[in-house]
């Protein structure tokens, strides 16, 4: 719907979950795609459940960009931002924050694992000799994955305690990269078979692999 040329505010009320709104941005745009105006509402304050204080905001404009032929490199002027947490509020924030990265994490991984489980059992009944491999792909990403997960613990971790230096040791890049290194030459110097077998094999144990991106 056709807003006018300015709007005045904008109400915001998450419908369940406590949420961090940093801003809201509306661009005004013409018959042929053409960006216009656009207006930035900025917030940064927990809206929702408790312990947020607030279930709904009402944000007023706080900066304006004119953007008439080029919609994605909107330059803003200068805007004070609305954002005033308690102590309270940022140590919520800061919780809530691991614990959702936590839960992706968990449930990453669990996808990966139903995916490789199930993408072997399929291969096990129409294609018995490329299972293996799949299911070794499967167990390289999971691998990979953990030690991805690691790698950004590892970040703003400054301790010099055995747990957070073998953190920072496994979650380097260049362990994921030995590590998909080495599963590679496995793989291919494993068995006996014709090039084209080996390609295959390659193939499953590639898809297996990438399961964990999914």
């Amino acid at each position: 719907p056709d807003l006018g040329e300015n709007i005045a505010s904008v109400w915001v009320a998450p419908e369940e979950g406590t949420w961090c709104l940093q801003e809201v941005d509306v661009q005004r745009v013409d018959a042929e795609g053409k960006g216009g105006k656009m207006q930035r509402f900025a917030c940064g304050a927990l809206l929702g459940e408790p312990p947020a204080r607030d279930t709904a905001v009402e944000l007023r404009p706080t900066a304006t960009a004119s953007t008439s032929t080029d919609t994605s490199t909107p330059t803003f002027t200068p805007a004070p931002s609305n954002a005033n947490f308690t102590d309270e509020e940022r140590e919520v924030l800061a919780r809530l924050g691991v614990e959702e990265y936590r839960r992706r994490r968990r449930k990453a991984a669990l996808i990966d694992a139903a995916l490789v489980g199930s993408g072997a059992g399929v291969l096990a009944f129409a294609v018995p000799s490329l299972a293996p491999a799949y299911a070794f792909g499967g167990a390289v990403g999971a691998t990979y994955l953990a030690l991805l997960g690691l790698g950004v613990d590892a970040i703003g971790d400054e301790g010099m305690g055995p747990i957070s230096r073998v953190r920072r040791v496994l979650g380097a890049p260049p362990v994921r990269l030995a590590l998909v290194g080495a599963a590679t030459v496995l793989a291919v110097t494993y068995g006996d078979d014709e090039m084209s077998q080996t390609l295959a094999r390659l193939a499953a144990g590639a898809g297996g692999f990438f399961c964990y991106k999914l």
